[in-house]
């Protein structure tokens, strides 16, 4: 590793200055063509002015700072480290031709404030009043525009704002034609064939061997249901494929209740399958240049997909008190919910939320949630 070998201050001959351009970058090689130099006004503050063929650039130095800035320069010759202390400087074109859309005429006593703001106030006084004077605009040269758009604009024909249940990234897709209550949601459209078959051998091992549902440590709603699904009387290919539904039901209950900060590269959703687990990982997270997330939306995403998938998988009843107890949310969400996806609340039983036909008129979720 090397060594520091000189500390180069701002008390010593040389005086450093990082230089940023507010409109912009430099393109390259147009460095020669910029004349620059570092000066005082009367009161000791120093600027810099940069200069082109066309345009001039001024910015105080911000040498007023609660922390020291160091530029290092490696010598990969000699294996040694210099440290020059620098200062910083945001410059900004001075502007002198009239814009006929922006109105900087200010009067004699604004222009007053503005200057001692820039002179004397603090760094939030000057960036607040520089960016007054830049978004002051002509309120009349606005409204003039505005109207010539509003004259060219056909109303009648403008697209309608309302929010279609389809237009929804958080819910499958919806049939509101189907004439029978399986036709409503398509269990392909939520879990590909290919996903779902690679669950069918754990399936087929609890119908099957007798095992006891208890052992896969499943969540209580999963356990519940597969016991339920096991008494009754239906074709075991329907069973089995109803039992794979839930296992990938409980993983993504399990996904839900892991933590963000566990959600990293290496988290795996399911461990038995690499269809589910990529399957999860593709559709319930988002994926950033500082890797994967999961924000709120993709939660509300999988309650969706849950409640859908346990409708499918038992008759189109949920049990939604005990989802939520699952999922750590509230019962009323769970329902508010369920409504959205179409589903009524029992008569009998609020708890639990049925799919029935005719459906219900469709239901826009707004979001209640306070900004703080």
């Amino acid at each position: 590793m090397p060594k520091i070998n000189e500390i180069i201050t701002r008390s010593s001959h040389a005086k450093a200055v990082l230089v940023d351009f507010e409109n912009g970058k430099i393109e390259p090689g147009q460095e020669s063509t910029l004349k620059s130099g570092l000066y005082k006004d009367n009161t000791g503050k120093e600027f810099i002015s940069i200069s082109s063929e066309k345009v001039l650039y001024t910015g105080n130095v911000d040498n007023d700072q609660e922390y020291r800035n160091f530029l290092m320069v490696h010598d990969e010759e000699n294996n040694t480290v210099k440290l020059i202390e620098v200062d910083h400087c945001t410059v900004a074109p001075q502007i002198h031709k009239e814009n006929k859309m922006l109105n900087y005429s200010l009067s004699a006593a604004d222009k007053s404030v503005s200057e001692l703001n820039k002179q004397f106030g603090s760094k939030k006084a000057k960036r607040v009043t520089e960016q007054r004077e830049r978004m002051t605009m002509n309120i009349d040269a606005v409204k003039d525009q505005v109207e010539k758009t509003a004259e060219k604009t056909n109303i009648e024909n403008a697209p309608s704002n309302t929010v279609q249940e389809e237009d929804s990234l958080c819910r499958p897709k919806i049939n509101r034609d189907a004439s029978t209550r399986d036709g409503v949601y398509d269990l392909d459209e939520v879990i590909p064939n290919g996903v779902l078959d690679t669950l069918i051998p754990q399936a087929s091992a609890v119908l099957n061997s007798g095992d006891s549902i208890e052992e896969y440590q499943l969540t209580p709603f999963c356990t519940d249901s597969i016991n339920k699904i096991l008494s009754l009387n239906t074709p075991e290919e329907i069973k089995v494929r109803n039992i794979a539904i839930f296992f990938y039901i409980n993983y993504l209950i399990k996904f839900m209740n892991t933590p963000f900060k566990n959600i990293t590269k290496r988290y795996v959703a399911c461990d038995i399958s690499q269809e589910v687990n990529r399957h999860i990982l593709d559709n319930f997270c988002v994926y950033t240049q500082n890797g994967r997330t999961r924000p709120i939306h993709m939660k509300d995403k999988c309650l969706c997909y849950i409640i859908v998938l346990a409708a499918i998988a038992k008759e189109y009843e949920v049990n939604v008190a005990l989802l939520s107890k699952d999922l750590k949310i509230g019962l009323k969400k769970a329902v508010e919910v369920s409504r959205i996806l179409a589903f009524n609340t029992s008569s009998k039983d609020k708890t639990i939320v049925t799919l029935n036909l005719p459906l219900p008129a469709p239901v826009t979720f707004t979001s209640k949630r306070k900004v703080k």
